[in-house]
């Protein structure tokens, strides 16, 4: 039995019962941030309403504490919500989830409430500055894991990642390719046996080959015809010493997708290849149960292969 080459650091399979999220690409720190923004907004709501309600009847001290409860109230519910399903009003809003980094589960409710606590020094003594820190620290890890992350074995990902190679694909339905014609074959006289011309069939069948078109169904409903050379990224050029091709302009929310991000290309016999351009983010290729990251070498692809660029999924489809 073969067995499915692990996935490569910085990406994850799915295993087998995990979840769904457990197959995103580590959250970037933007989105990150704009979670936490989220979250400590309405721990600030909260404890403004509190405070404006209680401070109607009693006096400004014991008003201020009031708030203070209502506050640590609220952010244990949110430390319960992380353990229990990963996620808090913040994440939610901005697809990030917060996950065991082994098992792709969520953490449960005493590693929530210990991941949170571990946030309180490097947030509260400093008015959010510490958290600078945090983002260096995450910021110097392959798996943009920071140092409480470490402490916890969480790992924040990116289900927004996860869910186009998750989700069916579109279904393409092309009209019949023709048969390429036959050869005449000259009548054989009856003295003479048939001959056959073996290299005008060596050609017809290149040409059968040829008209099984690759294409790529891309995440944001595009259906791509893939010519000799594609060019894939936000704004795709070639390099001044390389042939040119097709251009692909692909839209990217967190610019985690490059310029120009990978080259696809089609051989002489059908086969098609990909190479990373030497991307931030990388280049995936999933096939199956396991994740392959793509170098700058070429990499053979196969019929229903995902390609991950950035924030962007696509699949790999031949026709005919």
């Amino acid at each position: 039995m073969t067995r499915a080459a692990p996935a490569p650091r910085g990406t994850r399979a799915r295993r087998p019962g995990g979840p769904a999220d457990a197959d995103a690409t580590p959250a970037l720190l933007d989105r990150r941030l704009g979670a936490w923004l989220l979250d400590h907004a309405l721990l600030g709501v909260v404890g403004v309403v509190a405070f404006a309600a209680a401070a109607q009847g009693v006096a400004v001290a014991t008003a201020a504490a009031i708030a203070v409860v209502a506050v640590l109230l609220v952010w244990v519910l949110l430390a319960v919500d992380l353990g229990r399903t990963g996620a808090t009003p913040g994440r939610r809003v901005v697809g990030v989830r917060v996950l065991d980094a082994d098992t792709g589960r969520p953490l449960g409710v005493p590693r929530g409430l210990l991941r949170s606590t571990l946030l309180l020094p490097a947030v509260v003594p400093t008015a959010g500055a510490g958290a600078t820190l945090l983002a260096w620290s995450a910021a110097g890890d392959t798996r943009r894991r920071a140092w409480h992350d470490r402490l916890v074995g969480s790992l924040a990902v990116d289900v927004r990642a996860a869910r186009p190679a998750a989700a069916a694909q579109p279904t393409v339905i092309t009209a019949p390719v023709p048969a390429p014609p036959e050869p005449p074959v000259d009548e054989p006289s009856v003295d003479e046996p048939p001959t056959v011309d073996l290299g005008r069939l060596g050609l017809a069948a290149r040409v059968e080959r040829h008209t099984r078109p690759w294409r790529l169904l891309v995440d944001t409903g595009e259906d791509i015809v893939l010519g000799s050379r594609t060019l894939l990224g936000r704004a795709p050029a070639p390099r001044a010493d390389e042939p040119g091709g097709r251009l692909v302009a692909l839209p990217s929310d967190d610019l985690s997708l490059a310029t120009t991000h990978a080259v696809l290309e089609v051989a002489h016999d059908g086969v098609l290849t990909v190479a990373d351009r030497g991307s931030a983010e990388g280049t995936y290729v999933v096939r199956g149960h396991a994740a392959r990251r793509v170098a700058a070498e070429p990499l053979a692809l196969e019929d229903g292969d995902v390609l991950r660029c950035g924030d962007r999924a696509m699949r790999v489809r031949r026709t005919g």
